[in-house]
């Protein structure tokens, strides 16, 4: 087993706490496009510089405007946009499991030192990782019942002939990287309504 390290930082006395658990496995969430701040830096910028290659200011077009058919084929664009996602990479989903959560609202930090409740930051980082490592990716939430549960379908994506380097998320730097190899994965196919599990394995030839 590994341990996890949690701290809560407090916003007005400035003094930590911190605590350490053990864990086999664990919960981490799909981040959604608004928190993949690095990702999201390189994807407006590209964004921009498709834009500024449109009908209006592509092959084809003339100083008199954009065509009909240009407009057609910009709003096809932008529709197709819409749709298609890439998807995440599990990366990401740890990078939001030891992302800074505030504690602000109904949700604030009760601190020992200032006798109150506080805001408060909360991070979680990776003392020791186990030898087996799983991870599981949270698709389904529940709100207030279950008519309300939804599942989260965007595509999550993880090496499979290279190594997952835990190395960024340990509270300490190691002296190299921490990889780790995948052996197996389990898949819901369905909806909240119904579905199955599909597992796969990698077997030695």
């Amino acid at each position: 087993q590994g341990h996890i390290v949690s701290t809560v930082r407090c916003l007005e006395c400035q003094r930590v706490s911190r605590t350490k658990e053990p864990f086999q496995d664990v919960s981490v969430q799909i981040p959604n496009p608004n928190e993949l701040v690095a990702n999201a830096a390189v994807s407006s910028q590209g964004g921009r510089s498709l834009e500024g290659a449109g009908p209006s200011g592509g092959a084809g077009s003339t100083t008199k405007g954009p065509t009909f058919a240009g407009m057609l084929g910009g709003m096809a664009g932008k529709v197709k946009s819409l749709f298609h996602d890439k998807g995440v990479e599990v990366t990401d989903c740890l990078r939001k499991f030891c992302a800074p959560e505030y504690l602000v609202g109904k949700d604030k930090y009760d601190c020992e030192h200032c006798k109150r409740k506080t805001d408060g930051e909360r991070r979680f980082a990776f003392k020791d990782v186990p030898e087996v490592l799983c991870i599981h990716i949270k698709r389904f939430r529940y709100d207030s019942s279950w008519f309300n549960a939804t599942k989260n379908s965007r595509v999550v994506s993880f090496p499979v002939t290279g190594t997952l380097d835990m190395s960024p998320f340990l509270e300490e730097a190691p002296p190299g990287p921490v990889e780790y190899s995948l052996i197996g994965v389990i898949q819901h196919i369905g909806s909240m309504g119904g579905g199955h599990y599909i597992s796969y394995c990698r077997h030695k030839r």
